[in-house]
């Protein structure tokens, strides 16, 4: 009873005090799953529909699967798994790695005041007129003409004529001199006349005519006529997006920076690469390829196959470390095969060392600066390890639990002939509806029993349908996604909404033709990955009980609805 109490109590704490993005939407033993970790996850998932709570309730039961597996792991040790340790290592080498880059070569480069300035040019557009006049050379008396021809039209509008009048009879800019110059809504840059154009235009109120302003294309006399917001994301958002935004701008800038940065460090750390050890690794590659043992196909099979002097052989140096051959092999295995450079000379061989060595003088730049101290990267990092350790502790009790063998693989070909026959039709009834909520309201009738000639006459949206009873005839797989499903099904079988770009569906099928089944051969392949997929559903779902009943869940969805605007 107290525990009942307890629980009762803390779900009114939670619905009272948090309303941020570390409110806690849930509890699984001592772990919790923050609002903010929600947002993230509903924020990637690839539908861009309009979420439903049940939706947002999915992503929640995620969250909270990941953390029983995080308790299992734990409770196996899997904290101290060699493979776990290397994967946190790695990834927190790459969040120091990459805060170096950022402080060291980037915000030298695009800088926190570049950043906020091309925010605040983007909160703003401007509604303008313009009078324009071009400048094919730069001859200084032609400048001086056109200036004086401007600043004599603006001397008459601020006098009160008419800038439509105006600009109609002066400006020489084809498109708007017709309109009385109108330019529409600009945003900064749209018109690519340089930022001294967008600088004066931005520093106008709304009504007020600009001086004579210099452009990339020559010169105008602007008039505000509105100025309105542009909603946008908050700047700690936005940052990342914006500064991104610099680097094609910035290139060679950032390259020289990079470079610059990492002379610097050799100097510093004393790093050499030793030849005669590099000339000795491509005489190695040489001898391994005339037995067949390829580095670029099978990078770990070559490892495996040096000793431990080889793998153990430096080939740079530098103050605190070595970087082995076996330190470069580690790397040139995580490299995607279509893309591991060919290891056939001394030239390549350099150049792979330029793009790792420098980095491991980064990282351990960035260690002695205790950069993986600070405390965004330790909660990356804990948050990481936490995925890893699901991961891990998955591929052990779900994955390497499964046991396929051939009889079982023959057995599910004999109980799903229909899915693999070629040119199979059925005859399909269908219910047609325009959104999720009443598909599934739908299926659900469906499937409890009721008439489906009746609902398709109570819920399909077209009329047609409705005429036919929602009988559609017979189709195969060869008619989009309702044939490819369709013909996976029995008679009788009633689907699950199917979504279309126009509709969600819900189909019956009524009558079957079967066609030539394929040969089991031919399939084998595929029946392979869907008993595997069933078989790791099932020790899946029964894993997640047993944690369940060994580990309280709390889900608190009064928080959800209230932060994500869902009522009662």
């Amino acid at each position: 009873m107290k525990k009942t109490v307890y629980l009762i109590v803390f779900s009114v704490f939670i619905t009272l005090f948090s309303c941020r993005n570390d409110a806690i939407v849930a509890r699984v033993g001592n772990y919790v799953v923050k609002l903010q970790e929600v947002k993230s996850a509903v924020s990637k998932s690839r539908s861009k529909a309009e979420k439903s709570f049940d939706d947002i309730l999915n992503q929640v039961n995620a969250l909270v699967d990941e953390k029983l597996m995080v308790v299992a792991a734990y409770r196996e040790g899997l904290d101290r798994d060699s493979t776990v340790l290397e994967k946190v290592q790695y990834y927190q080498d790459g969040q120091v790695y990459g805060y170096m880059i950022q402080k060291e070569v980037i915000s030298k480069v695009v800088t926190p005041e570049m950043i906020k300035e091309k925010y605040n040019r983007q909160s703003h557009e401007w509604h303008v007129r313009h009078i324009f006049l071009p400048l094919k050379d730069k001859q200084s008396k032609r400048r001086e003409e056109i200036i004086a021809e401007l600043n004599g039209i603006r001397g008459r509008l601020l006098r009160g004529e008419s800038f439509d009048a105006l600009a109609r009879q002066f400006s020489r800019d084809s498109l708007s001199a017709g309109k009385g110059g109108d330019l529409g809504f600009l945003k900064w840059g749209d018109k690519k006349w340089g930022d001294s154009f967008y600088s004066a235009v931005s520093k106008l109120t709304a009504g007020q005519i600009s001086r004579v302003i210099e452009s990339d294309a020559g010169f105008h006399i602007v008039k505000v006529e509105k100025v309105r917001s542009v909603d946008q994301p908050p700047f700690a958002e936005a940052k990342n997006r914006l500064q991104r935004s610099f680097y094609r701008e910035k290139n060679k800038m950032l390259d020289s920076t990079f470079f610059a940065y990492v002379d610097r460090l050799k100097m510093e750390y004393d790093a050499n690469y030793l030849d005669e050890n590099i000339d000795s690794l491509l005489l190695i590659i040489k001898e391994k390829k005339k037995e067949n043992i390829l580095p670029r196909r099978e990078p770990v099979a070559f490892l495996d196959s040096l000793t431990v002097e080889q793998r153990n052989m430096p080939l740079a140096v530098y103050r605190g470390g070595t970087f082995t051959v076996d330190q470069m092999f580690n790397i040139y295995n995580k490299i995607s095969p279509m893309r591991r450079p060919a290891l056939t000379g001394k030239k390549i061989l350099l150049q792979f060392l330029d793009r790792n060595v420098p980095r491991r003088l980064i990282i351990q730049k960035g260690y002695e600066k205790r950069v993986h101290k600070k405390a965004d990267i330790r909660n990356k990092v804990k948050r990481e390890k936490e995925k890893i350790l699901a991961q891990r502790a998955r591929q052990i009790f779900v994955d390497e639990r499964v046991d396929i063998t051939d009889e079982k693989l023959r057995k599910y070909y004999e109980d799903h002939l229909n899915e693999f026959e070629t040119g199979a039709k059925v005859e399909v009834q269908e219910i047609q509806v325009a959104d999720r909520e009443t598909a599934d309201m739908v299926y659900e009738k469906a499937a409890s029993g009721e008439d489906f000639t009746e609902l398709a006459l109570i819920y399909n949206q077209s009329e047609e349908m409705k005429k036919k009873n929602g009988r559609i005839g017979f189709i195969g797989a060869d008619n989009g996604i309702l044939g490819r499903m369709a013909v996976r099904m029995k008679v009788g079988d009633i689907s699950k909404p199917i979504s279309t770009k126009q509709h969600f569906s819900i189909i019956k099928i009524l009558d079957r033709d079967p066609g030539v089944p394929s040969p089991f051969e031919k399939v084998q392949a595929r029946i392979h990955r869907r008993v595997r997929k069933a078989q790791q559903d099932s020790l899946y779902q029964a894993w997640m009980q047993e944690l369940k009943s060994s580990t309280p869940v709390y889900v608190y969805k009064d928080v959800l609805k209230r932060e994500f605007g869902f009522t009662d």
